[in-house]
């Protein structure tokens, strides 16, 4: 490889490698709690992993956008992580949103998959745009089908984090601005990963697996960039429900 190619590749780290790591090096400790339930770094990375294979069988790859509208729940944890192992772009919404917005990002965002939360049927029927949607939580019959359900059909599936490079993006973080319809900041691989380094560097650099982190906001907000820098020590992250936020 020239110097001009190796200036020109800028290799990082997928972001999903984060439970990958942490399902090797600390397999049977628990990673995430919701409610009464709680799941070792070892069975997320397996969820992930399954729910990846689910969303490739259904074409989605790298560099697709993936529209998430959903309260705080494990599936939608978990739908952050097999968005990034895919490569794909995980363009999680405000879940106070109306439909008729929801449905704008989902056309701003070119977005090929929607999860949608099964409290959610009318963002579910405006949205029109995407090839599929799928059901997060419970609810009816929204969508063509449920993501647990997805996960489960494909347990045991073993999917590679994509190659990504710095500028590869993982992440539209949609906020309203000042003026007009959201706009989209594009968040990447490599940006990611230095603001999770920056963060653990200047702010909890005592960080370690046999911490807690408490995320009392929406994982469509900052917390979820929050939680990535604790997932990134192996810290299992405690999630309390959305409407808990005001």
């Amino acid at each position: 490889m020239t110097g001009a190619q190796l200036r020109m590749s800028r290799r990082v780290m997928n972001l999903a490698h984060i439970v990958t790591q942490n399902g090797r090096r600390l397999g049977d400790r628990i990673g995430f709690v919701w409610g009464d339930r709680s799941w070792t770094w070892r069975e997320l990375d397996a969820m992930v992993s399954a729910l990846a294979a689910a969303l490739a069988k259904q074409g989605i790859a790298k560099g697709d956008r993936i529209l998430v509208h959903s309260k705080n729940c494990e599936e939608m944890f978990v739908s952050m992580f097999a968005a990034f192992r895919l490569g794909a772009v995980w363009v999680p919404t405000n879940f106070r949103l109306m439909p008729d917005e929801v449905a704008y990002l989902a056309t701003a965002s070119g977005a090929k998959a929607f999860l949608c939360h099964g409290d959610f049927p009318e963002h579910a029927a405006a949205v029109t745009t995407t090839d599929f949607t799928w059901r997060l939580g419970e609810g009816g019959s929204l969508g063509t089908r449920a993501v647990a359900e997805a996960i489960r059909a494909h347990a045991g599936a073993e999917i590679a984090n994509a190659a990504v490079e710095h500028d590869d993006p993982c992440w539209f973080f949609f906020t309203s601005g000042t003026t007009g319809r959201s706009k989209a900041a594009v968040l990447t691989h490599g940006q990611m990963a230095f603001v999770i380094t920056n963060h653990l560097a200047d702010l909890t650099p005592g960080t370690t697996e046999h911490d807690a982190s408490l995320v009392v906001a929406p994982l469509s907000h900052g917390a979820g960039v929050h939680q990535l820098m604790q997932s990134a020590r192996g810290a299992k992250t405690v999630l309390l429900p959305s409407e808990k936020f005001d």
